[in-house]
C-alpha cells in the first residue's frame, strides 16, 4: 500500500506519537462531520501547520489545544496517512508544546483560557485583511 504523506510545517518542543494523546475537553466543543472534513482538507492542503498543546501528567499526555487536529490526525493515520517531519523521516508523530499545570483542574482552567475569545473579528478588519495585495482567499 502506498502511504499518503502530510508535510509537517511547524516546530514544537517535542514530537509525540499521535496515538499517545488523550483528549481532556470532553464535550466542551462540538464539530460537525463537515467541519472535521474541512479541517482534514486544510491539513492535506497546508500540511500540519500548528503544534498541539499538551499537558503531561505523569506518563499520561492530554491534548489541551488542538483537539480537532488530534482527532482528524488519528483518523488520517488510521486511513494510512503518515507525517513527514522536517528531517525527512515519516511516521505518526506530530509536534507538540508542553503546557505546565499543577493538576487536572488547573489544566482544564488553562484549556478554557485558551479557548476564550478575548477579541472579535470585525467586518472592517476582515475586509482589510483579505484585501491585502497578493493575498488571494480560495474557498474550496
Amino acid at each position: 500500500m502506498t502511504k499518503k504523506i502530510i508535510q509537517v510545517s511547524c516546530t514544537g518542543s517535542e514530537l509525540i506519537d499521535i496515538n499517545s494523546l488523550s483528549p481532556i475537553q470532553g464535550d466542551l466543543k462540538t464539530r460537525t462531520r463537515e467541519q472535521l472534513y474541512g479541517l482534514r482538507s486544510s491539513i492535506i492542503k497546508y500540511g500540519f501547520s500548528f503544534p498541539i498543546f499538551v499537558w503531561k501528567n505523569g506518563n499520561d499526555l492530554f491534548t489541551l489545544d488542538g483537539h480537532g487536529r488530534d482527532f482528524v490526525s488519528k483518523e488520517m493515520v488510521s486511513d494510512g496517512w503518515r507525517f513527514k517531519q522536517k528531517d525527512g523521516t515519516i511516521n505518526t508523530s506530530l509536534p507538540c508544546c508542553f503546557i505546565d499545570a499543577k493538576n487536572r483542574i488547573h489544566a482544564k482552567e488553562k484549556l478554557l483560557a485558551m479557548n476564550s475569545a478575548y477579541g472579535d473579528i470585525t467586518e472592517e478588519g476582515l475586509i482589510k485583511y483579505i484585501l491585502e495585495p497578493g493575498f488571494e482567499l480560495k474557498i474550496e
